[in-house]
Order: structure tokens, then sequence, then C-alpha cells
């Protein structure tokens, strides 16, 4: 899954409001990001953790 998979555009928004899209559409849209975001929060979490604690150095 390529990262353009898990956006949508303005126009998609408008296809939304005009109901050219069902409903659970935009809630369907939202849970994706949502995922997306908890893990690469995830993701820069163990990065962090891994880290050396003394850098930058003064």
């Amino acid at each position: 899954m390529s990262d353009d998979d898990l956006l949508f555009s303005n126009e998609d928004i408008e296809r939304w409001k005009r109901r050219e899209f069902p409903p659970e559409w935009l809630k369907e849209r939202k849970d994706i990001l949502l995922a997306r975001s908890r893990a690469q929060s995830e993701h820069f979490k163990k990065m962090l953790a891994s880290a050396d604690p003394r850098w930058p150095a003064d």
C-alpha cells in the first residue's frame, strides 16, 4: 500500500458531500488515517527509545 492510498483529495470530500460516496466513506478514510498516524507514532517512539541520550552533545 502506498501513501497515496491513505490520502484523499478535497474533491473526494466534495463528492462525499454531494452523496456520490456512501455515508460511511468518510469514517473509513478517517479510520485509515488514524491507524496510519498511530503506527507512525509507535515507530517514532521506538526510534527515540534507541537514540543516544547524550546527543546532541553540549
